[in-house]
């Protein structure tokens, strides 16, 4: 007889949370435990500002960084092109009123 590698362990947990757990067990077509075990193996003790690590969300996160700063950049090209546009026609009505 081979030894599991896995131990019984009981837990007590809201009801509210193993309802979650058991929503996400059958969307994932696992068990629930292997949820728990998931879990488990995404926390990262003393780093409580990242406690569930998460690649693709990182990837995302960087993504939208990013284009919030090329947004930016944008936003004060086009703060700088309205200025010009505005001085233009400021410059142009001050000129008539000084010929009129």
């Amino acid at each position: 007889m081979v030894a599991s590698p896995l131990e019984r362990m009981q837990i007590l947990v809201p009801s509210a949370q193993k309802e979650r757990m058991r929503m996400l067990a059958l969307k994932s077509n696992c068990s629930v435990s292997e949820i728990y075990r998931r879990a488990a193996d995404a926390y990262h003790e003393g780093e409580e500002d990242r406690e569930i690590d998460h690649p693709e969300l990182e990837l995302l996160v960087n993504a939208l960084e990013a284009g919030i700063s090329r947004a930016d950049e944008a936003v004060e090209r086009a703060e700088r092109e309205v200025r010009a546009t505005l001085d233009f026609y400021l410059a142009r009505e001050q000129a008539r009123e000084a010929r009129g």
